[in-house]
């Protein structure tokens, strides 16, 4: 009968390597966020995470490390889930107030935006030029998309878009464009709006939008 042993891992170990895959990703996503994907070496994340070259690459491709670094930054949390699955949202949705779920929603979009809207811009630039890049813009196109179509419906429940909508797919579209990564830098980069402003702006506009 033959012994078989089972790899033994340490949980220690474990932690460690945890933590050092999150180190190599955010370094990446401050360094992709201020110099562009082409801007950026495995080198240069390499040093700015205090660990390894090899480290990098065992952790990913360059590729694959902005695609990691968006969702984390993002979701907090890596691999690719729909908003709809994120605690955070399950709970705006359960609001039935519809000012009460302005503030949250409002709070949800400026906080995943200013940590992330950067890497969203690379990340849709990159896609043109890396395959891997490419097939995650369209998962995340799709995510979008679903999620969209069921904060439509919700906010046609609670009142935040009052009725009739007979284009709810429609109504989806508009509110993806005014709730939008790229609207948020053009509002708060390109127009130089306070955060203020552009929350005033921006629930303005929810409470208006039509197909």
């Amino acid at each position: 009968m033959t012994d078989t042993k089972r790899a033994y891992q340490s949980p220690v170990r474990t932690q460690q390597a945890a933590r050092t895959r999150a180190r190599i990703v955010e370094a990446a996503a401050v360094l992709f966020s201020a110099r562009g994907f082409g801007g950026t070496t495995m080198g240069d994340i390499a040093r700015a995470a205090e660990v390894s070259v090899e480290s990098v690459h065992a952790t990913g491709s360059k590729a694959f490390l902005l695609v990691e670094a968006f969702r984390t930054r993002y979701l907090g949390q890596g691999g690719w889930a729909s908003v709809l699955e994120q605690d955070s949202v399950q709970r705006i949705f359960a609001i039935d107030d519809a000012e009460t779920a302005l503030d949250a929603l409002e709070e949800f979009l400026v906080t995943a935006h200013g940590r992330s809207a950067d890497l969203l811009m690379q990340l849709r630039s990159t896609a043109a030029v890396e395959p891997l890049v490419a097939e995650s813009w369209a998962q995340l196109s799709r995510l979008k998309s679903e999620s969209f179509l069921e904060t439509a419906r919700w906010m046609i429940r609670i009142g935040i878009v009052r009725e009739p909508v007979e284009d709810v797919a429609g109504l989806a579209a508009t509110l993806n464009v005014v709730m939008s990564a790229e609207t948020y830098l053009q509002m708060t980069r390109d127009w130089a709006m306070d955060e203020a402003t552009y929350r005033a702006t921006m629930r303005a506009w929810m409470r208006s939008a039509r197909p």
